[in-house]
């Protein structure tokens, strides 16, 4: 109390909605300086949210009920949304399906990914541990340091969303940087091992400041991301937003599946509303073929789209003995796949190694991860074996 509202020198920021500006402006102020207590610094009015286009009320029967979004997707999914897609002081609007697309696309495909992505690749490279090697001249720390600048000052402007996108700026950088330089492909040369330590040291600094930078908008989700990348102890202030605080040589747990993605169109069919389901027999690739195999002419072969990738990380698929979840580089783009191969191969085993894709499937949610393809392997006496290239090619190579 005396910190934050009696400090003479301090900011008092009320932070209300518009319909109620009237009295928070005039009446509230009034009790106050009755009370002997100082007014506020600065009232800030944040808009309305609307869904199809009108106030959300009781009275519009248009109310959101977000309990069940809130079950399967938690708190912070729902809180980045709505921190993420309003702009402060106006209006926005609110619809189920674009909260659920701000969450796969930025936390699931986006952060969630590149941390598994970087501590599978960590673990490989350093004996399960995090980069030995720090660096302090990369392109990455210049884009770091005028993202943190532009966040703060977001921040200071009570800018949400502008803060979330200079952090976003930054993963963006990070992960250019990462497919820029393919350190998958370096990991057996004891030559590259310093330069691989400092481009991997780099991307998981990047990850450490968005981490810190979330802390105030995903207070859940962000500390998990910094323990994924073995920080243990959070930081309760902004100072932590300095270039250089990701440890070295730390021991680095099998990443979680930190914001596993949610099938959106299982998601919206269930009865009801945020009931995410699974299919039930669809965690591991069937290894019988019918009895009778039916010929198929060229042209129905030819509907069959073949791509070579390469997986650049691998986690564990969790409650699922036999799935691995893949990120595999088609060229271009990454898709994410799952493979029932993970009692056959280890996740490190299988980072950095070519794979032929089914590219044009239709995605399927395999105990609560969508996979956008499928990954083709042999089957040697009930063995899962993966086929590749005997020489590497280019990813997103059609295979014919």
């Amino acid at each position: 109390f005396e910190r934050f509202w009696l400090d003479p020198f301090g900011e008092r920021v009320h932070l209300v909605g518009k319909d109620i500006l009237r009295f928070h402006a005039v009446y509230w102020p009034a009790f106050l300086m009755s009370a002997g207590m100082p007014l506020p610094t600065a009232v800030e009015v944040h808009g309305w949210w609307l869904k199809d286009e009108r106030k959300v009320s009781k009275s519009s029967s248009n109310v959101v009920r977000p309990t069940k979004l809130i079950e399967d997707l938690g708190n912070d999914a729902l809180r980045f949304f709505l921190l993420r897609d309003m702009v402060f002081g106006q209006d926005a609007q609110y619809s189920d399906e674009a909260c659920l697309e701000r969450y796969n696309s930025d936390l699931a495909n986006g952060l969630g990914n590149t941390v598994s992505r970087l501590v599978t690749l960590s673990r490989k490279a350093f004996d399960g541990k995090s980069p030995p090697e720090p660096c302090f001249d990369n392109p990455v720390l210049q884009v770091a340091e005028e993202v943190v600048e532009e966040y703060r000052r977001a921040v200071g402007e009570l800018a949400f969303h502008r803060a979330l996108q200079a952090l976003w700026r930054l993963h963006a950088e990070a992960s250019q940087y990462l497919v820029s330089r393919q350190p998958w492909k370096r990991l057996g040369d004891p030559d590259e091992k310093a330069e691989v330590s400092r481009i991997l040291w780099n991307c998981l600094e990047a990850v450490r400041l968005m981490a810190v930078g979330l802390l105030p908008f995903l207070p859940e989700s962000a500390p998990r991301v910094l323990a994924a990348i073995g920080i243990d102890e959070v930081p309760r202030s902004f100072e932590a937003l300095e270039w250089g605080g990701m440890p070295n040589s730390r021991l680095l747990d099998e990443p979680p599946v930190l914001f596993p993605r949610v099938d959106k169109e299982e998601f919206f069919s269930s009865e009801e509303l945020g009931e995410t389901t699974q299919r039930e027999g669809a965690d591991e690739p069937s290894e019988t073929a019918p009895e009778e195999s039916e010929m198929i002419d060229i042209e129905e072969f030819a509907r069959t789209d073949l791509r070579i990738g390469t997986v650049t990380a691998a986690v564990p698929v969790p409650k699922a003995d036999k799935l691995l979840q893949l990120t595999v580089d088609v060229g271009g783009e990454e898709r994410t796949l799952v493979a029932g191969i993970s009692q056959h191969y280890e996740p490190d085993e299988v980072v950095g190694r070519q794979v032929v894709v089914v590219a044009n499937l239709k995605p399927a949610t395999i105990m609560g991860v969508e996979s956008q393809g499928m990954v083709l392997a042999a089957s040697v006496d009930g063995r899962p074996v993966l086929l590749a290239p005997i020489d590497e090619v280019p990813n997103g190579t059609k295979v014919r």
